[in-house]
């Protein structure tokens, strides 16, 4: 671990970190599978920051997710919706948690309103439009529109 990620860890730093050096510590974490690390880095971010930071709530959310703290990922997706209605990584993002929690209705809703939100002229509308169009009834799974999130 660099002096760095001691120094966010552990609080115990002398000058303020920024949401994008959280951001890439936690990113670290992440990418070596340290789920709780990552998750207490993301956290610090948000808390720190005066600004929320979107990116810092996407990578929490996508943290939750893989600990399969499904409830906490739900409402960091919502914050990113909150926070940028035009982004379509919020809407994805809960969309995919709600279907892994049995929730397929209630995520098509989310779909579609992203879809209302985003606007027929924006590029990542016509993804999630397209994607819905072609799904069909209830039961519908949607893992080829949220792997348009990608990686951490």
């Amino acid at each position: 671990m660099s002096g760095k990620e001691n120094q966010v860890i552990g609080r115990n730093y002398s000058k303020q970190v920024s949401p994008d050096e959280y951001a890439e510590i936690g990113r670290n974490y992440y990418k070596h599978k340290q789920y709780d690390k990552a998750l207490e880095t993301f956290t610090e971010g948000i808390e720190s920051c005066s600004k929320p930071s979107y990116n810092l709530y996407d990578y929490r959310a996508a943290t939750y997710d893989k600990l399969e703290m499904f409830g906490d990922a739900v409402k960091d997706g919502r914050e990113m919706i909150r926070l940028d209605k035009k982004d379509i990584k919020g809407y994805l993002r809960m969309g995919n948690v709600l279907e892994k929690m049995g929730k397929e209705d209630t995520a098509i809703g989310i779909y579609k309103y992203g879809m209302k939100n985003i606007g027929a002229a924006d590029k990542n509308s016509k993804v999630c439009g397209c994607h819905l169009h072609f799904s069909g009834s209830s039961g519908i799974i949607f893992r080829p529109l949220v792997q348009h999130l990608g990686a951490l």
